[in-house]
């Protein structure tokens, strides 16, 4: 999978453990990998802190 998204293994590995966030062209690579959609693997967290306008 490292090798089809372009970047270490330890990359895929901090991924894996949700200890890093893939760029979008990461995302698509890890997905394109496992032939799956993005909302399969991702999604997105409420930040309680975020104070919007």
């Amino acid at each position: 999978m490292a090798d089809h998204c372009h970047v270490k293994a330890d990359t895929i590995n901090l991924i894996r453990r949700n200890k890093n966030q893939p760029s979008l062209p990461v995302a698509i690579k890890i997905c394109e990998f496992l032939n799956c959609d993005m909302d399969d693997l991702f999604h997105l967290e409420e930040n309680p802190d975020y104070v919007g306008e």
